[in-house]
């Protein structure tokens, strides 16, 4: 008899089976049953994962979908956010409480994936093999034992499911799973230090003032708090009717830069001439943090300026305080999120291009339409109101050109 298998199908169950030839077996049976569903229990806080089967949408909202943080792979010195992410390279993510994933698709049996000399975090197959089965092109490039993370790094045995490993690598090469080999390398003699701790968490929410913002006829001054980790900062505003105060409006990003401080030279506060006149509207001013990893922190407290020459348009600046375009166009997460009943989904767009942005329920149907037009490049946002929904997830779907993107998020009454 050969050696055991044991196979979660998309009903849940498991199928012992026997044989030689593993991956003829395995790929029989996923066959015959179909999609495979695969569970990983993660914990709060960071977790290794990686993708164990083939999915129709690999990015991080939809292998993902309720992470607290971009995905982090590593490489060659320094951890870089993935998004998508693939099969073969393990992930840091982040998950706030203790929880199951479930993914669903096809088999994944085998994976060849890239490793740097040095330090490097691998993947997972559909079923577990043991570390000593995975081989490596040049045959002699792994040079220590594997380590997993739960709360804190351990010695694995087993390359399971979802999980992500670390392994060093002494050359560039390849490190090769497969559900088929037959190798039964020996345990790492190496007594290397640990791999890297994971990354750190998003910056911290900027504390926003305002030097002037009730000084008559002056352009509202602003100035934050430096968040350790922050490289740049991105001002937000929104308007207001000004009898209605905080609408919870639709915010445009005015600014992006690594100073901590911004003019707003498109807005003057209201000036209350003899005649009593009252203001028109109110501008709502907030800042958010972005680190190396394009983590976002949290909005900064909100400032109010009261104006009666209201002007839709992206703030005038002079010269020297020119704003820098974004390099991609990506969509980024909502906030807040969870949400009630409103939230604002924040995207950048690299060029001139026709936006769709489109929110779904769970089974599909559209709910709501946000943008479908031509934008210019810049930094945007689009506000989603729910006061009608019921609570629970929804989809924001964002197709700018050949880019496509799905997000989650949570209305909670």
């Amino acid at each position: 008899m050969g050696d055991y298998i044991g196979v979660t199908s998309s009903a849940d169950y498991v199928m012992p089976c026997w044989d030689d030839n593993r991956r003829i077996v395995y790929q029989a049976f996923a066959a015959r049953f179909g999609p495979l569903r695969v569970s990983t229990a993660l914990t709060s806080g960071w977790n290794l994962v990686s993708v164990p089967i083939i999915v129709s949408n690999f990015s991080r909202g939809a292998v993902w979908p309720t992470a607290t943080s971009y995905p982090f792979a590593y490489g060659p010195t320094s951890y870089v956010p993935k998004d998508p992410v693939a099969n073969g390279p393990g992930y840091w993510v982040k998950f706030d409480g203790n929880q199951t994933v479930t993914q669903n698709g096809t088999p994944l049996t085998a994976v060849s994936d890239s490793v740097y000399s040095g330090w490097n975090i691998i993947g997972s197959l559909s079923v577990p093999i043991a570390v000593s089965t995975v081989t490596a092109v040049p045959d002699t490039i792994i040079g220590s034992k594997f380590f997993g993370y739960n709360a804190g790094y351990f010695i694995a045995d087993t390359i399971k499911p979802g999980s992500g490993y670390w392994v060093k690598a002494k050359t560039a090469g390849r490190i090769i799973l497969d559900v088929a080999s037959t190798a039964n390398r020996p345990p790492s003699a190496s007594t290397e230090t640990l791999p890297a701790p994971p990354p750190p968490p998003p910056p911290a929410a900027p504390v926003l003032s305002c030097s002037n913002c009730s000084t008559p006829d002056a352009n509202p001054s602003f100035t934050w708090t430096a968040s350790s980790g922050a490289v740049s900062y991105l001002a937000s505003r929104y308007v207001c009717n000004w009898i209605d105060g905080d609408c919870n409006g639709t915010a445009s990003v005015i600014a992006s830069t690594a100073d901590l401080a911004f003019t707003d030279y498109s807005v003057k506060v209201f000036h209350k001439g003899p005649d009593g006149i009252t203001p028109t509207y109110t501008y709502y001013y907030y800042v958010v943090a972005k680190d190396a990893y394009d983590q976002l922190s949290s909005g900064s407290n909100k400032k109010a300026v009261n104006t009666g020459n209201y002007q839709q348009k992206q703030a005038v600046l002079p010269p020297t305080e020119a704003q820098p375009l974004p390099t991609k166009t990506i969509l980024r997460d909502s906030y807040p999120n969870p949400f009630n009943p409103t939230t604002i989904v924040h995207y950048a767009l690299s060029e001139g291009v026709y936006v769709k942005l489109v929110v779904y329920d769970m089974l599909g149907r559209i709910v709501q339409v946000l943008v479908d037009e031509i934008e210019d490049a810049g930094y945007k946002t689009a506000a989603f109101d729910a006061s009608g929904l019921p609570s629970g997830v929804y989809l924001y779907r964002m197709q700018a050109g050949s880019y496509v993107d799905t997000k989650k998020m949570l209305l909670m009454k």
